[in-house]
């Protein structure tokens, strides 16, 4: 079974893209998510507030399609900054201390929009426990 979930940014209709696919109720794959609103706004002007921002988002998803947080295996994140890293390092420990999932840190050139300063893709899998 194949279920697309929508977060309702602009940029999901616009395009055509879903924000996460869960995969046999057991798998959930999240596009790169970022900070940006239902209104298309951006929420936070630094990375920890973003990143934050950008993991209650992913939180929220998670419960909703009957996941935990804690079922997370993999995490890749796309920094603009990468000096930056504090940020997303101090709201990474805060959602993952437990979990220590797998992560991917990338330092790029820029986001589609310039407010934008992370970008976060997830994974997660239910143990079955």
């Amino acid at each position: 079974m194949r279920k697309v979930v929508s977060t309702h940014t602009p940029s999901e209709e616009r395009v055509g893209y879903s924000r996460a696919v869960v995969i046999d109720e057991t798998r959930i794959y999240f596009s790169g998510t970022t900070s940006q609103d239902e209104k298309g706004e951006i929420i936070g002007d630094d990375v920890y507030s973003q990143s934050k921002n950008i993991f209650s988002k992913i939180t929220s998803v998670v419960n909703s399609e009957g996941f935990k947080i804690g079922d997370t295996v993999l995490v890749r994140a796309y920094l603009v900054d990468i000096t930056q890293i504090e940020g997303f390092d101090k709201a990474f420990g805060e959602a993952f201390k437990q979990t220590k999932p797998a992560c991917t840190l990338v330092g790029i050139n820029q986001l589609i929009d310039p407010k934008m300063l992370i970008e976060i893709e997830l994974i997660a899998e239910k143990s079955g426990k």
